[in-house]
């Protein structure tokens, strides 16, 4: 959701797919693959708002890459996903 791309982008191939490649960008390169047009009116220049919107959305990617994992059992249970979700969504 946050990356704007379909799992079917032709951007990946058969050694990489969407999971992988969120998860090779964090948390250095998240600007790289979020979609822009989630942070572009934000006051993106400011250095201290910047870093706030970096931070949640490395936290988000992150989770939802726990969701995602290609065996279930590997993935965060539902509750837990949700409980997570709150924590950041609390962290201002």
């Amino acid at each position: 959701m946050f990356t704007g791309r379909s799992p079917t982008d032709k951007t990946f191939s058969d050694s990489l797919d969407l999971h992988k490649f969120s998860e090779n960008a964090l948390p250095e390169r998240i600007w790289e693959i979020v979609d822009p047009t989630i942070w572009m009116h934000i006051h993106a220049n400011n250095r201290t708002i910047r870093s706030g919107i970096q931070k949640y959305l490395v936290s988000v990617v992150a989770l939802e890459i726990s969701c995602s994992k290609k065996q279930p059992r590997d993935r965060i249970l539902t509750q837990n996903a949700a409980i997570e979700m709150h924590a950041i969504r609390s962290c201002r």
